[in-house]
């Protein structure tokens, strides 16, 4: 059986969202007009270095925006996050290999955005954060029912301020 945890894109969009949105694009209009234009423009090998080191820049930016939008897929024998706007963005991991999965739930109304972290048994780093402002709210306690059925430990971490937030990953990263 797949359960689908996603809601519509248009649910999504709060006060950070629009923000990052509006940022998104007027990095790129400012990259188009007054990067990319005059090196094409110009030939010289000093402007195409600065376009080559924009350009990362810019990449970065727009990863973090796109790397908001994933939803979360439970199947019988597997969880797996899978990115709206970039659908072959995703990542699958079986129940019996994951240690835990730690929700990171913000204040409504916060700059942070809910995060998903899948660490595998076994590993203290390598885990990576992903945001997923595609999945309802309300939907969280079903989430966390299914996954703790399945035998996976859940921690949820919920309207944690900066300074609990450095607390909480410093203890995890440490291991106690």
């Amino acid at each position: 059986m797949i359960k689908l945890y996603k809601r519509p894109f248009r649910k999504t969009f709060s006060f950070s969202t629009l923000s990052g949105l509006l940022v998104f694009i007027f990095s790129l209009f400012i990259f188009g007009r007054y990067i990319l234009l005059p090196c094409l423009q110009s030939g010289d090998w000093a402007s195409w270095a600065a376009l080559g080191l924009i350009s990362i820049f810019m990449l970065a930016v727009w990863y973090s925006y796109i790397g908001m939008y994933f939803y979360i897929i439970l199947e019988d024998d597997k969880i797996t996050v899978q990115n709206h706007l970039l659908p072959f963005l995703k990542i699958s991991r079986n129940y019996k290999e994951l240690g835990c999965i730690r929700f990171w739930l913000p204040t409504p109304g916060n700059w942070s955005v809910e995060a998903v972290e899948m660490v595998r048994k076994g590993k203290k780093r390598g885990s990576l954060y992903l945001g997923i402002l595609m999945v309802d709210p309300n939907d969280y306690a079903e989430i966390v029912s299914t996954l703790e059925s399945k035998g996976v430990r859940v921690e949820t971490y919920r309207n944690l301020s900066h300074k609990e937030f450095k607390e909480v990953s410093r203890r995890i990263r440490k291991g106690e």
